[in-house]
């Protein structure tokens, strides 16, 4: 992506989805500023592009003025225009990890996660039900608050994507569920000839 060249030879944790408040940005933020006290070499991206709706802003607004903070100037990179698929992909293909802080949501999964999953990059999401239907393709952080995240972050984030994370994509790609839905067509038909005849 563009403008990404002054992030060379750092480690980037990102994050990804709408900008709401019970997307967890405050607590990945505050999370990310204890763990860059101890390494220089960490940059946050944050790809959270805003929705529609009075919280949101308000919420962009109270990022923008941590980010200002002298232990995170510089270190973090904020997005919230909304991008096409293709510029947020590329935004996250940089990314050595990236993290869904969610806090407490009554969705019942996110489309976001999937996103992630799709680059391949280790995922880190907070221990919720709206994650339960990709359990086994990624890492569950300790707990939902700062510490619990960085805790987490900072104990998992040398050890790269996970092996089940590669077979969960190959089993819920497009292959593979066009296939399974095949199968599942031919099978229904067969039964309903069966009962013509």
């Amino acid at each position: 992506p563009q403008n990404a060249a002054n992030l060379q030879g750092k480690t980037i944790i990102a994050s990804y989805g709408f900008l709401l408040p019970h997307k967890g940005m405050p607590e990945l933020i505050e999370a990310f500023a204890l763990l860059a006290k101890r390494d220089d070499s960490l940059h946050l991206l944050l790809v959270n592009a805003e929705y529609p709706v009075p919280a949101s802003a308000e919420l962009a607004e109270t990022c923008r003025q941590r980010l200002q903070a002298a232990d995170l100037a510089g270190r973090v990179t904020m997005i919230t225009d909304y991008l096409p698929d293709e510029e947020s992909l590329s935004w996250l293909g940089i990314a050595d990890a990236i993290v869904f802080p969610y806090q407490h949501t009554q969705e019942s999964s996110s489309a976001a996660v999937r996103w992630g999953l799709s680059t391949g990059r280790p995922i880190f999401c907070t221990p919720l039900a709206i994650f339960e239907d990709v359990a086994e393709a990624v890492t569950f952080l300790p707990g939902t608050d700062s510490q619990s995240i960085a805790d987490g972050l900072r104990k998992n984030l040398d050890a790269g994507p996970q092996a089940q994370q590669g077979d969960w994509i190959r089993n819920h790609g497009w292959s593979a569920v066009s296939a399974r839905l095949r199968n599942l067509l031919i099978a229904l038909s067969a039964e309903s000839i069966k009962t013509l005849v």
